[in-house]
């Protein structure tokens, strides 16, 4: 007998429909265009447990016991990440310590209409938005780390750094979300159609003034 593994579109809605009330009371916290300084430890976790209780009924916590933390950039050598995007990593997850991390240089771009960041399949319009869906996939990994140790020695989910089809499905199912990459710039027919001058970043501009014919898109550690 064989199961559909893909959500139906009303459960992707109520995804979205969740993602509006976390978003809605992170604005407690947070800006919708924070300032990366502002990132701290304790403000990750107060959105963690948002996205928890919102979409696991506070299980995560309970199961996990994550940790958190904010560093200034992505450090030392990862594998199958280019320089770039080592330089611009927003985040990350770290199983030895059972950590979820975050970079605050990779949080000085700013999205927009004009610009946004299409984070796991979802468009963020404001820097917020992006940081609770980073956060939901980070959680993915420690969910997988903490219920699932032996998952992760498996090719389904090793694959592409760990987004492998064991992530991916638990990606979908637990938060909605249809892909474990973020991009800049509007899609169509798969082609970015708007996308940022990466040269500024590099040079620690605190925002993007162009657009730019290089396609970036990266994927997270």
């Amino acid at each position: 007998m064989a199961f559909k593994v893909t959500p139906t579109y009303s459960t992707k809605l109520k995804a979205r429909l969740k993602w509006q009330a976390v978003i809605k009371d992170a604005q407690k916290h947070l800006s919708l265009n924070f300032c990366q300084s502002e990132l701290s430890p304790g403000k990750l976790q107060v959105l963690a447990t948002l996205i928890d209780k919102t979409f696991l009924n506070g299980s995560f916590a309970k199961a996990c016991k994550p940790k958190y933390a904010v560093q200034e950039r992505l450090s030392g050598n990862v594998t199958n990440l280019s320089e770039t995007a080592v330089l611009n990593a927003v985040a990350g997850f770290e199983p030895d310590s059972n950590t979820l991390i975050f970079f605050k240089k990779g949080w000085q771009r700013k999205p927009s209409l004009r610009r946004p960041v299409q984070a796991d399949g979802v468009y963020c319009l404001s820097k917020l938005e992006w940081l609770v869906h980073a956060l939901g996939h980070e959680m993915v990994h420690c969910i997988v780390h903490n219920a699932c140790p032996k998952a992760r020695e498996y090719d389904a989910y090793k694959t592409d750094n760990g987004h492998g089809p064991i992530f991916m499905r638990l990606n979908k199912h637990i938060f909605g979300h249809s892909s474990s990459q973020y991009k800049a710039g509007w899609s169509r027919l798969g082609q970015l159609q708007v996308q940022w001058d990466t040269s500024s970043w590099e040079a620690g501009s605190s925002s993007s003034s162009s657009s730019s014919s290089n396609e970036e898109e990266q994927q997270g550690p």
